[in-house]
């Protein structure tokens, strides 16, 4: 990936972030947007995103971003101007959870070895 395309990454991800949350404040509350990748020739970006809760929570904030799609592409793209305006999908990150439910299991088994060490010194 070209430096370019990396700092095209990170513009956008900033631009959707901030259109989202100034634009939809209320509804975007739970939703955050995790990384973009644009393709090498600019004409497709996936847009990542989060979303505190469950799934039930998830499945509402993938409608309302489909339902805003439009929009908020053309208040990002008014404000970056490249080449082509691409396509633009959004896709779930489940990486915070997957680090969530590592770091309780990390603080598990440091709560077991200090159970562990404690019993060992009595």
């Amino acid at each position: 990936m070209s430096q370019r395309t990396i700092r095209l990454n990170q513009l956008l991800l900033q631009e959707f972030s901030e259109q989202l949350h100034a634009r939809w404040r209320t509804e975007s509350t739970c939703i955050t947007f995790t990384g973009v990748e644009i393709s090498p020739d600019l004409h497709n970006a996936v847009v990542y995103f989060s979303v505190v809760g469950d799934a039930d929570e998830r499945r509402r904030a993938q409608i309302f971003l489909q339902r805003i799609l439009k929009t908020l592409k053309a208040a990002v793209f008014n404000r970056v101007r490249i080449k082509y305006t691409p396509s633009v999908r959004f896709a779930y990150d489940s990486s915070p959870e997957r680090g969530s439910r590592l770091i309780n299991a990390l603080d598990a088994v440091a709560r077991e070895d200090a159970a562990r060490a404690a019993a060992f010194e009595s």
